[in-house]
Parts: C-alpha cells; sequence; structure tokens
C-alpha cells in the first residue's frame, strides 16, 4: 500500500500471530490465537485491511499508544493481495490528508467523475430504472476517489 510504512516518528508495531489458519473464517468459528507476551497500549486495532491501518494511523498520530494486529500474515510476492478497490467520499478523502498519507496515496487514486445508480429488478435481473450524477454537474473535479486495496 502506497504511503505505508507510516511517516517517520509514528510508530504502530504489527503483531504477527502464526498458526492461524489463512483461510476465510466463518462468523461464528472460534479460533485461539497463542499470545507471544502482554503488551500496554492505548488502543488495540484488530484487522489490517484499510479500516483497520487508517485508523491506527489516525489514532497513533493524535499521540496514541497503539497495537495492530492482523491474523493472516502480509501477502508476499507480485501477483497477489486484494485484488479490490474501495470508493472514497471528500470526507475521507480529508481524514487522509489530516493524518498525512493522502499525498502518497493521491498519485494511484483514480477520480470518480460519474456515480450510477440502478434499480434491478427480476430473475434474471434488469434494470428497471437507472440515474447517473456527474461530479462536472456539481462544479466539482470529483465525487470521489477510488484506490486499490492492494
Amino acid at each position: 500500500m502506497p504511503g505505508w510504512p507510516p511517516p517517520q516518528g509514528v510508530r504502530i508495531p504489527l503483531r504477527e500471530f502464526h498458526g492461524v489458519p489463512a483461510r476465510p473464517r466463518q462468523a461464528a468459528e472460534a479460533v485461539t490465537v497463542p499470545i507471544m507476551h502482554a503488551e500496554e497500549t492505548d488502543i488495540f486495532v484488530s484487522g489490517g485491511g484499510i479500516a483497520g491501518l487508517v485508523a491506527a494511523l489516525g489514532l497513533a498520530d493524535a499521540g496514541l499508544s497503539v497495537t495492530l494486529a492482523d491474523p493472516a500474515p502480509p501477502p508476499a510476492g507480485d501477483n497477489c493481495g486484494d485484488l479490490r478497490s474501495t470508493a472514497f467520499l471528500e470526507p475521507s478523502r480529508r481524514q487522509l490528508e489530516a493524518i498525512g498519507i493522502w499525498n502518497a496515496l493521491g498519485d494511484v487514486a483514480t477520480p470518480l467523475e460519474v456515480l450510477c445508480v440502478a434499480n434491478c429488478m427480476g430473475d434474471p435481473p434488469w434494470i428497471e430504472t437507472e440515474r447517473s450524477f456527474r461530479a462536472a454537474d456539481l462544479g466539482i473535479p470529483a465525487l470521489g476517489w477510488n484506490l486499490p486495496n492492494a
């Protein structure tokens, strides 16, 4: 992820819990995670996805000690990782800018200039109604920005 690791002076310790299956789990499935040692921390963030990383960085930037944990090791190699993307609207972009990572992310962000909303019906599905909203019609450069998850 561009902009990661965090800027100099921001420390977010990452704990890798080995032995936890790297497969999708059902919500109700219990997982026992071996704890290597106890550590004092102000905030514990569980999950190293987009929300967890941004929350951890923002909280650390606010001066809190943050421990970030994810049960799966980071993907390795050139052709791995999450191929999805996430749309960030203007309030989210401002938050990413406030914690100092938008400059690193902005180069890979694709502006969302048109938003299409469709109401699908039936089986097989068909589009009953469709509306498009254009950033240019609102006098803004983008409705949001699309960023790759990995």
